[in-house]
C-alpha cells in the first residue's frame, strides 16, 4: 500500500506541476514514517507550482536515503536508495528512526546537475560506488528518464592512525576512486628512508587524505568564527562551495609526485639540464594529472564536480591555485570567482606567507610517529586549529593568525622541522641509498619504457611530459629493472644488488660545512674544484689521452651531495633568517581583529636559536678502484677550499661503508685548525686572535 501510495504521490506531483506556470514556490517535502507493518520509506508530498519551474516533465525528481545522512552512520554498512526494476521503488529495511521533516528546494534544479547544493548535513549526492550496470541503473517515473546514479549518494569511513575516524564525502570519494589518485599507495612519503627507519613505509595516500582531513577541520573552525561575526558581509563569508574546494586541494595536492618521493624530481631535472629542458616540478604535475582526472569541457572523462554543486571551470581553477599556493607579491588570480579578501584561504593548504599549513601538520605528526614511534611534543595540531583566527595583516589583506600565547610554540614547530630535516629526512644514510636509486635510473633510464599515450612507449625521464605513462609509475619500478632480463640493464641490476646487500658507496670522509648563501659551492661546483686536484690535472709526462681517461674515470666515482637545512624562512637574498618574522599574531584581549609581528627583542634567549640554518657537504666513492686516490683529493680540496671549520667532532659520511670510519676530527681550538690547515695563521687571523685575547682578559672572562 505504501508502494503504491508512492506512485501515485509522485505522478500527481508532476502532473500539477507540468500544467502550472503562475504559481509560487515549489517545494517537494520528503517525509519518513515509521510505519509498523513493514520499515517502507514513504513519501509524502504538497506541491506548490512555480513559474520557474513549468515544464517539470523535463525535470528530474530527486529521492535519496536520508536514514543514512541523518544517522551519521558509515554510508558502506546502510543500504543506500536504489531505483527498483520493476517499479522503481525504493525501500528501506533499516530500522526506522524519528526524523524531523526535510525541505528540497526545486529552484536551482536543472538538466545538467540534479542537485547542485549540499544538503544540511554536508552530504551531497554522489556518483560513486556504483556497482550496478548502467542498464540497471537507469530508471524511469512516467515517460522521463533519470541518472540513477545520483540515488547513490555514499560517504566513506577510513580509519587513520593519526587521526582516528575520517569521515569522506562523496565528491571525495569519486577522487579518490580514480587510477591517478590510487596511484599514490604506490609512492611512499619518505622516499628510501625506510632503509634506515623500517617503520617508514606509510605512503602518499594516507598523507593525502590526512591533509584533505585537516583542511576541512581548520575551514570548519574558520566557518565557526565566522557565525559569531555579524559584521561580515556574504560575499566575504566562506561558502559550502569554498569548503570543498580546499578540501579537494589538500586531497590532490601530492598528485605530481614521482617515484621515491623527490629523488625522482632530482633524477628527471639533472637530465633536463643537460638537454637544456625547462626544470620540471612536481606541482605543476599536480595540476596536470587533476585536468586527466577531471571531467570538463575538453575531457569529456573523469569526476564531474557540477554534479556536486561546484561551478565551472572558476572552481576548478581555484582548486588549482590552492594547490600552487599564492605568493605574498602574487596578483590576485580573477578566474577564480572569488573575491581578495579571501585570500586567507590560501594559507590552508600550501602557505607561501609563512609556511604554516595542514600539508606540514600532518606529515609531522606522521613522520615522527612512524620514524620514531612516537607524536612530536611540541606538534599540538589542534591547539594550533583553535587557536587561529582570520585578521588583517595588512591594509586590506586578511591572513590567518595565531594567538600571542602561541608564540613559543609556533618557534618549536619550526625547531621540529629543522629537526626532522637534520636526523630524518636529510639523514645521511638515507640521501646516500637515494643518490644509488637516481644512478639506477640514470642507467636504466634509455634502456627501460612505459606505456605512454597512443602505445607509444616512453623512457623513465619523459614520462613528464605524458601524463598517461606518468600515472602509472611508482615504486615498482626499481623491483622491474631488478627482475628485467634485458642485458641493457645488468649496471643497474648491479647497484640494486648493492642496495640490497648494503655495499654503500664509500665516504670521502667527514661531512663539510660550507656557507649558507655561497652559491659556486653547490654539489657540481665542488665536484669541479675537487677533479682539479687530481694528479694527472699537473702532469705533463702523459699524453692528452690519459689524462682525459683518468679524469673520467674519476668523475664517473666521484659523488658530491649538498645538504641544506633551515628553520623554512629565508630572506630575499636566500639566507635563512628566524621564522617568526613572518607569523602573525594577534592578541583577543586587546583586539582579535589586528594582527602583529613579535618583536624578535621580546622572545626569550634561552630558545631562541643562534643561526636558523646550515649547509654540509657529503663525498662518495661510487667504486674502491678510485677510493685512495679520491680520498686524497677530497683532502686537498679541504685544506684549500675550507676556511673555517666547526670545532669538535664532525660526523661521517655513511659509518657503514668501506673506510667510512676511519676519517673523523679531533677537537682542536681555531688557531690550532688553521695552523693544521694552512701551516700557519694569516696575519689578519693573528690579529683577531690577538684582540679577543685582550679583550677576554679586561673582562676577567675566559675565551
Amino acid at each position: 500500500s505504501n508502494s503504491g501510495y508512492c506512485i501515485n504521490s509522485i505522478m500527481s506531483c508532476r502532473e500539477k506541476l507540468s500544467s502550472s506556470s503562475k504559481r509560487d514556490d515549489g517545494v517537494l517535502k520528503a517525509k519518513r514514517a515509521k510505519t509498523k507493518e513493514n520499515d517502507a520509506l514513504t513519501i509524502t508530498t504538497t506541491t506548490t507550482a512555480s513559474s520557474s519551474l513549468q515544464g517539470l516533465s523535463e525535470q528530474h525528481v530527486v529521492v535519496w536515503n536520508a536514514n543514512a545522512t541523518i544517522d551519521g552512520e558509515n554510508s558502506d554498512d546502510s543500504p543506500s536508495l536504489q531505483p527498483s526494476q520493476s517499479n522503481n521503488i525504493i525501500k528501506n529495511s533499516r530500522e526506522s528512526t524519528e526524523v524531523d521533516d526535510l525541505e528540497l528546494n526545486l529552484e536551482d534544479m536543472n538538466k545538467e546537475s540534479l542537485f547542485n547544493s549540499q544538503d544540511d548535513f554536508g552530504g551531497p549526492l554522489s556518483q560513486t560506488d556504483n556497482t550496478r550496470p548502467a542498464s540497471a541503473m537507469n530508471g524511469s517515473l512516467g515517460d522521463e528518464s533519470f541518472d540513477g546514479a545520483l540515488l547513490k549518494a555514499k560517504k566513506r569511513s577510513i580509519h587513520c592512525n593519526i587521526h582516528g575516524l575520517i569521515d569522506v564525502e562523496a565528491p571525495l570519494v569519486a577522487i579518490i576512486d580514480t587510477p591517478q589518485f590510487q596511484r599514490l599507495r604506490s609512492l611512499k612519503q619518505l622516499g628510501s628512508s625506510d632503509c634506515v627507519f623500517p617503520g617508514a613505509v606509510h605512503t602518499r595516500f594516507s598523507h593525502s587524505i590526512g591533509v584533505s582531513h585537516l583542511a576541512g577541520l581548520m575551514v570548519d573552525h574558520l566557518m565557526q568564527l565566522e557565525s559569531m561575526e555579524y559584521s561580515i558581509s556574504p560575499e566575504n563569508k566562506i561558502t559550502r562551495r569554498d569548503r570543498l574546494c580546499v578540501k579537494i586541494a589538500g586531497l590532490c595536492h601530492d598528485l605530481g609526485h614521482g617515484p621515491f618521493s623527490h629523488t625522482f624530481e632530482v633524477f628527471v631535472n639533472r637530465l633536463r639540464v643537460k638537454k637544456n629542458l625547462k626544470k620540471w616540478e612536481h606541482e605543476n604535475a599536480s595540476l596536470d594529472l587533476l585536468d586527466v582526472l577531471l571531467k570538463s569541457e575538453t575531457h569529456f572523462e573523469g569526476v564531474d564536480l557540477s554534479l556536486y554543486g561546484l561551478q565551472l571551470p572558476e572552481d576548478v581553477n581555484f582548486i588549482k591555485q590552492l594547490i600552487k599556493g599564492l605568493g605574498v607579491d602574487e596578483e590576485w588570480p580573477k578566474d577564480i570567482g572569488r573575491p581578495q579578501s579571501k585570500r586567507f584561504l590560501f594559507d590552508i593548504v600550501a602557505n607561501k606567507r609563512n609556511g604554516i599549513d595542514v600539508d606540514k601538520l600532518d606529515y609531522f605528526v606522521r613522520d615522527s610517529v612512524s620514524t620514531l614511534g612516537d607524536p612530536p611534543v611540541f606538534c599540538d595540531v589542534q591547539r594550533f586549529m583553535k587557536s587561529s583566527s582570520v585578521c588583517e595583516i595588512e591594509e586590506g589583506k586578511r591572513g590567518i593568525c595565531f594567538e600571542q600565547k602561541l608564540a613559543l610554540s609556533v618557534m618549536d614547530m619550526f625547531r621540529l622541522r629543522a629537526w626532522l630535516h637534520k636526523w630524518v629526512y636529510q639523514h645521511h644514510t638515507a640521501n646516500l641509498i637515494e643518490e644509488m636509486v637516481c644512478d639506477v635510473l640514470t642507467s636504466a633510464n634509455d634502456h627501460f619504457t612505459i606505456r605512454g599515450s597512443n602505445g607509444k612507449e616512453v623512457t623513465i625521464s619523459e614520462v613528464v611530459d605524458d601524463m598517461e605513462a606518468f600515472q602509472l609509475t611508482g615504486d615498482w619500478i626499481l623491483n622491474a629493472i631488478e627482475g628485467s632480463c634485458k642485458p641493457e640493464l645488468e649496471e643497474a641490476r648491479e647497484i640494486i644488488r648493492r642496495i640490497r646487500n648494503r655495499t654503500l658507496y664509500a665516504a670521502l670522509g667527514p661531512a663539510v660545512p660550507i656557507g649558507m648563501s655561497t652559491a659556486h659551492r653547490t654539489s657540481e661546483a665542488i665536484t669541479a674544484a675537487i677533479l682539479r686536484q687530481h694528479p694527472v690535472a699537473q702532469d705533463q709526462g702523459k699524453s692528452e689521452e690519459q689524462r682525459q681517461s683518468e679524469m673520467e674515470l674519476a668523475r664517473k666515482d666521484l659523488l658530491v651531495h649538498v645538504v641544506s637545512i633551515d628553520y623554512g624562512s629565508r630572506d630575499d637574498n636566500g639566507n635563512p633568517i628566524n621564522p617568526l618574522c613572518k607569523v602573525h599574531f594577534y592578541n583577543p584581549k586587546i583586539n582579535a581583529e589586528k594582527a602583529f609581528l613579535i618583536d624578535e627583542s621580546r622572545f626569550p634567549d634561552m630558545f631562541m636559536p643562534k643561526c636558523f640554518g646550515e649547509r654540509v657537504a657529503y663525498a662518495y666513492c661510487r667504486e674502491e678502484r678510485s677510493l685512495d686516490r679520491l680520498t686524497s683529493m677530497y683532502e686537498k680540496w679541504k685544506a684549500n677550499h675550507v676556511a673555517t671549520m666547526k670545532e669538535g667532532l664532525i660526523s661521517t659520511g655513511n659509518p657503514q661503508s668501506p673506510g667510512g670510519n676511519k676519517t673523523k676530527l679531533r677537537k682542536h681550538s681555531s688557531m690550532e685548525l688553521r695552523k693544521k690547515l694552512f701551516g700557519k695563521p694569516s696575519s689578519f687571523a693573528s690579529e683577531l686572535d690577538s684582540i679577543k685575547e685582550d679583550s677576554s682578559s679586561k673582562k676577567g672572562k675566559e675565551q
